[in-house]
């Protein structure tokens, strides 16, 4: 176990394990949709989600906080968090009735992980957890972008479920922070 190099808050020590699980949550149903339909979008944010999970128990080793989503929960659809799971397996019911389902699904996700990583970087004081959940938002607005591209191929304009409209266009509009750009197209 590493040795914490700096002291954190019980709101710190929640919010990464919770940030965690919404990882796992993300990888777990692109896997799945990727497994379905086999389309690059899901195969390649899924594989960005990996990164984030590696991203993400680096601060957890860090600080020496038990990876939740390790051991009986390392399966995919099992989580800790019996909120995240419910939604998991609810995203998975609307999911398998369509690619587009899917997509609206992944993109719903997208900007609720948005909303739920700024209120974090809101609520910490550490500059470690600070900079990596602002890694996280940057590559959230790319997957958000790239679901939402997806979804205008097929002629479907999506419209924001969680975050407002000047947010979300905001983030549409931009070119993105890092690699991707929402340039994970439609191939099948």
């Amino acid at each position: 176990m590493a040795i914490p190099f700096l002291k954190i808050t019980q709101s710190d020590r929640d919010a990464l394990i919770y940030n965690m699980q919404e990882e796992k949550v993300a990888n777990n149903f692109y896997t799945a949709m990727q497994n379905l339909y086999g389309i690059n979008v899901f195969e390649n944010i899924s594989k960005s989600e990996t990164m984030h999970m590696k991203h993400v128990k680096a601060l957890l080793d860090n600080f020496g906080i038990d990876n939740p989503v390790s051991g009986k929960y390392e399966a995919a659809g099992s989580f800790m968090d019996a909120g995240l799971e419910r939604m998991y397996n609810d995203m998975i019911s609307t999911g398998n009735i369509s690619v587009t389902d899917a997509l609206k699904e992944s993109a719903k996700f997208e900007e609720m992980d948005i909303r739920d990583l700024k209120a974090f970087v809101e609520s910490t004081q550490n500059t470690s957890i600070e900079s990596t959940l602002n890694m996280l938002i940057n590559a959230s607005g790319n997957h958000l972008r790239a679901f939402v591209k997806n979804l205008k191929t097929r002629g479907i304009e999506y419209t924001p479920q969680y975050l407002s409209q000047e947010e979300f266009n905001g983030i549409i509009s931009s070119s993105g922070k890092s690699k991707g750009n929402g340039n994970c197209i439609y191939s099948k």
